[in-house]
């Protein structure tokens, strides 16, 4: 690996076909600078000071004040500092505001200090984060999805930290920062030196966040071959070697876990040249947008990636994790640095428009953890202060960010990526370049140039893949047009203020889901609209609404009926409803995705399709809570506690077992004045036998028998107030019985009221 180092360090290579420019050369305007001073307003709300909480405690200094609330209340307690260090930087380079500039370097200091306290480069906010390491150091790994050494995601944590810092160097200039960074890449060079790859491979199990792209940023500013190599070792081989050979094998991964790695690859690319991480960053890239991605921009149920292409019968409350499109965004931005394509531009700005700037309520400046899918959904965001998610986290640096993807340059040429209204500064060619639109309500963007002398430019526009009239450039009399999925290339010499309209013509059409083509999202553009239902509360006996279709075309499917609103027109059932753009939607009930019928078909499927809804509605109505093994976020929720046990995946679904005489526990919501049915979903063919406890009481010994064969079944036990005893929660346990039995697999857990 140190060969590998040098040999990098010797010729950097240069594979950047364009350049971003810098964050600071960059304002929004419209609805992402509203979004943004609404993040602004949420970041001078917030101290600092709380957050580094934990950062005093494992220096050895007493905390200067209490620490906020949700994750940072747990065993992942510090990483939002990371989050907010990078937010700040970001929205200072974003807006100028010296507030933030002001924060980064307190938040600096402060790190410093604990470095210097505690006498080594660790950077770290965790509990227990002394035995842990001193674990690790020795050798002795322990290492589970989201748990390394009984500890909740310790590099992952650690990651958070170290990419504020970068963040705050290339956008602030602190070299403080920078001394920190070096000192936390000795402590992890040290606590490491003598790891064999079997040790490396094992630790790297758990969920590490992006530690191979901290370490590679950190070379490409230092030079230091140690930081290189370092990175190279946090690389991952279960996920990214079957990446590098074009394996699709992303289903039943979590998502988020993932993302991070392949961020690090194409750094290591951007640092080294070397071919195999570019192919592990582009087949990723190609696999989830192609095999996993809804109509909105993001993927997954649950945090987890399904089967490729079968995305129809994965709608659900738990789509759409907001932190991995903020990831896919960035590793989009990378992807575009090294080959400008449409492709990509398209897909950031159906990512961008369609999930980030939905993410955000704008009262509050909460934002969203999951975006739901399911007909009838309503989005849910984050306290202020007490839900300090992965969410809360990147939604602080996604509203800094809109400036990002838009513009790019080599030489005189501009390539304009993105239509978001802005104002680019480019300093080179002594020009700026203004968008002024109300892209995507409008179809029309005037592009103006101010060049103070003559400049010749040559300029790059995106015709989205959706634009099936093509593209048009208005200049003076001349008229340049392109087609969809092209650019429109357009040369002059500019001087003065000088102005372009582009058009855009915008229409409706249907994505219909890759397994089920009348299943679908209605888009206008770019924009996805939403049918919006006329209820905030869920009615008993609701029904979903369906398009029944007839001899119209999709454009005549909906009429605009004001700016930003359509409506359905005698087509929808079982009434019509208002459409508007996803982005707008806030509290508001919504399908994002409905099905097609022709009139036989409904006639036909009608009394099978509602009394499946209804069916659904009655069991939504009757859950007091719902539990879905090895999902992480599902898992933290009830207080997951173990040992000898793992998540896992089969036949689609996720699950959790133990081994070895292992066991799991956890929490469940319960009502102690009511009889209630506890619903385990186990695979049949299963023949593992393991106690049930309630409380620590033997509930029942599970016996499997190897029916219903090759297929899921429900077990139910039931709870009655005698049994709570005045509880509101109850603690179950799955125990092996022998040395070398297992528990489980158990593939989720519903409490339901008495019917």
């Amino acid at each position: 690996m140190l060969l590998f180092a040098l040999a990098a360090m010797i010729s950097k290579p240069n594979i950047q076909a364009v350049q971003p420019f810098p964050l600071s050369s960059v304002r929004v305007f419209g609805m992402q600078e509203q979004r943004q001073r609404v993040d602004l307003k949420y970041l001078k709300s917030l101290d600092p000071i709380r957050l580094m909480h934990g950062f005093y405690v494992n220096a050895g200094i007493k905390p200067k004040k209490p620490r906020y609330g949700g994750w940072e209340a747990m065993g992942i307690e510090g990483h939002s500092l990371g989050h907010y260090l990078s937010a700040c930087a970001l929205m200072y380079a974003a807006t100028g505001d010296e507030e933030m500039l002001a924060r980064t370097k307190t938040i600096t200091i402060e790190l410093a200090e604990c470095q210097k306290a505690a006498k080594s480069g660790f950077l770290g906010g965790m509990p227990d984060a002394a035995r842990i390491f001193t674990e690790l150091k020795k050798r002795d790994i322990r290492s589970q999805g989201f748990d390394l050494n009984g500890n909740w995601v310790p590099w992952y944590n650690i990651h958070k930290t170290l990419a504020g810092l970068i963040d705050t160097y290339h956008q602030t200039g602190n070299k403080l920062a920078l001394e920190i960074l070096i000192n936390n890449a000795e402590w992890t060079n040290e606590l490491t030196k003598d790891y064999t790859d079997e040790d490396w491979q094992k630790m790297l199990a758990c969920e590490h966040g992006g530690m191979n792209e901290s370490l590679a940023d950190l070379y490409s500013i230092t030079n230091n071959p140690l930081h290189l190599e370092l990175a190279d070792k946090f690389h991952h081989k279960a996920i990214l070697d079957p990446l590098e050979k074009g394996d699709r094998k992303l289903a039943g991964k979590h998502g988020n876990t993932q993302i991070p790695k392949i961020l690090g690859a194409a750094r290591l690319y951007e640092t080294t040249g070397d071919k195999r991480f570019e192919a592990i960053s582009k087949n990723f890239w190609n696999e989830v947008v192609e095999d996993h991605t809804y109509a909105m921009g993001g993927h997954g149920l649950g945090e987890h990636f399904g089967p490729a292409g079968k995305l129809s019968d994965r709608l659900g409350t738990t789509n759409a994790e907001t932190c991995n499109t903020y990831n896919m965004l960035k590793l989009t931005d990378h992807l575009f640095q090294w080959s400008p394509s449409t492709r990509l531009g398209d897909f950031y700005e159906q990512a961008q428009l369609n999930h980030i700037l939905t993410s955000q309520e704008l009262e509050s400046a909460g934002v969203t953890y999951f975006v739901p899918l399911k007909a009838g959904a309503q989005k849910t965001y984050s306290d202020p202060t007490e839900d300090f998610t992965c969410c809360r986290g990147t939604g602080m640096e996604n509203h800094a960010k809109y400036g990002e993807g838009i513009y790019y340059h080599k030489g005189n040429e501009l390539w304009v990526n993105q239509y978001t209204p802005s104002h680019l500064m480019w300093k080179e060619q002594g020009a700026t370049v203004t968008l002024f639109t109300d892209y995507p309500n409008s179809e029309t963007i005037k592009v103006q140039i101010d060049a103070k002398k003559a400049t010749k430019l040559k300029l790059n526009f995106r015709t989205p893949s959706w634009a099936s009239k093509g593209m048009s450039l208005s200049f003076g009399g001349e008229k340049v047009t392109a087609k969809a999925g092209d650019w429109l290339v357009f040369e002059h010499e500019f001087k003065g203020i000088q102005s372009i309209e582009l058009k855009i013509p915008m229409t409706l059409r249907t994505v219909p889901m890759p397994d089920n083509a009348n299943r679908v999202a209605l888009m206008y553009g770019p924009t996805l609209l939403v049918a919006e239902w006329g209820s905030t509360e869920e009615k008993p006996g609701e029904r979903s609404p369906v398009f029944i279709k007839d001899d119209r075309p999709v454009e005549q499917w909906l009429k605009k009926t004001g700016p930003r609103t359509w409506h359905s027109v005698g087509n929808l059932l079982p009434t019509d409803l208002a459409f508007r753009p996803f982005f707008e939607i806030q509290h508001e009930r919504y399908s994002a995705y409905l099905d097609v019928f022709t009139h036989q078909d409904w006639e036909n499927r009608e009394a099978e399709f509602r009394k499946k809804e209804a069916e659904e509605a009655a069991l939504n109505a009757r859950t007091l809570d719902f539990f879905q093994p090895g999902e992480m976020q599902a898992e933290r929720d009830h207080n997951v506690q173990s040992e000898f046990s793992g998540p896992g995946e089969w036949q689609g679904r996720k699950l959790r077992h133990a081994w070895n005489g292992g066991w799991f526990s956890f929490d469940l919501k319960v009502d102690p004045t009511k009889t209630q049915d506890v619903v385990f979903t186990y695979w049949g063919s299963d023949r593992r036998t393991f106690e049930v406890l309630l409380d620590g009481e033997l509930w029942e010994t599970y016996k499997g028998t190897g029916q219903p064969a090759d297929k899921f079944f429900d077990k139910t036990l039931k709870l009655t107030p005698e049994m709570l005893k005045g509880k509101s929660k109850v603690t179950i346990k799955l125990q092996a019985q022998k040395p070398n039995g297992w528990a489980g697999g158990l593939f989720g857990v519903r409490v339901l009221k008495g019917a």
